[in-house]
């Protein structure tokens, strides 16, 4: 099997260590001399594929954005999302935001229940308490 060889602009000795071009990444050069001796041949290339290489990268348009895997809407800006490592997905802050209120209501409920029970047991208050005073003294008793 013969290996491809790349070939010196200047002098044509074939390698396979040459030294690209740093303004069009096309031709290559076996050392500074001879890209010195190949320059004003090359000059004019040169900036011309520079240029078509620096508007490919100004004007190359930006990957999609992925979907949220729970709502199923486009992914906001990378700020806005947060990746979760139990799954490896990134999921938008809107998502998470409605999880974790989920959990408190979930929370709210455990405790409403709890206070049934504890009610039950006790002599029963002659006033009910409504729910926002439960979640009042939810809220106290969480931060404690």
């Amino acid at each position: 099997m013969t290996e491809l060889l790349d070939q010196c602009a200047a002098c044509g000795k074939e390698s396979d260590i040459l030294k690209t071009c740093s303004g069009c990444k096309s031709i290559k050069y076996c050392n500074q001399d001879c890209q010195k001796l190949h320059r004003k041949q090359h000059k004019k290339e040169c900036k011309q594929r520079a240029a078509e290489l620096m508007e490919e990268a100004l004007f190359k348009q930006p990957p999609p954005r992925k979907d949220c895997p729970i709502c199923m809407h486009q992914l906001p800006i990378a700020e806005e999302t947060v990746y979760k490592n139990c799954c490896g997905m990134t999921v938008c802050s809107g998502c998470v935001y409605a999880q974790m209120k989920v959990a408190e209501w979930s929370d709210y409920q455990l405790y409403l229940d709890e206070t049934k029970n504890e009610t039950r047991d006790k002599v029963r208050l002659p006033i009910q308490m409504d729910k926002a005073s439960k979640m009042r003294e939810y809220e106290k008793n969480r931060t404690r």
